[in-house]
């Protein structure tokens, strides 16, 4: 489903453009050689990684999977998923988009090793690119900079990350 008749959608409707906050799922998509699979925004025309804000009565697993069939068209099972931290630091879950909507959006951070490599173009996106780890765009939205920094970490560390 696209932004227009989502959760969040339905509460702009009501509370207009002021900050609201939000709790999702963000999945950093490796593949085998340890590349990040970011998306070219359409909105921001920024690099980004994948994820969303959770629906009504969904957990955040099925949240997860759920943002990566529909951003990325990739079926991930939940076996694939590996919880690498909870990104909560205001300064680093705030985003403000070109409309002036805010959300500051609370995150459990995923990664996933994707065999498949095939990608969908939906509507958020205009392109996708493997990038490598230590060759990651300048152009990022923040919320992935923060996210993809989360995994950095966690290779280093395999310690569940809090920001």
């Amino acid at each position: 489903m696209g932004f227009v008749g989502s959760y969040v959608w339905k509460l702009r409707q009501v509370w207009g453009s002021q900050l609201l906050i939000g709790i999702g799922a963000e999945i950093v998509i490796t593949n085998t050689k340890g590349q990040i699979l970011l998306g070219m925004r359409k909105d921001l025309n920024v690099w980004a990684s994948f994820g969303g804000h959770m629906d009504p009565k969904e957990d955040i697993t099925a949240c997860a999977l759920r943002e990566v069939y529909e951003e990325v068209g990739l079926k991930l099972q939940p076996s694939q998923l590996t919880p690498i931290g909870f990104l909560s630091k205001y300064d680093k879950v705030i985003n403000t988009y070109p409309n002036g909507d805010e959300m500051q959006s609370l995150a459990l951070v995923f990664t996933a090793i994707c065999e498949d490599e095939r990608t969908a173009i939906d509507g958020e996106y205009d392109s996708f690119k493997w990038f490598d780890v230590d060759a990651l765009p300048e152009n990022m939205q923040l919320f992935s900079k923060n996210s993809v920094g989360m995994y950095q970490a966690w290779l280093k560390t395999k310690k569940f990350q809090v920001e």
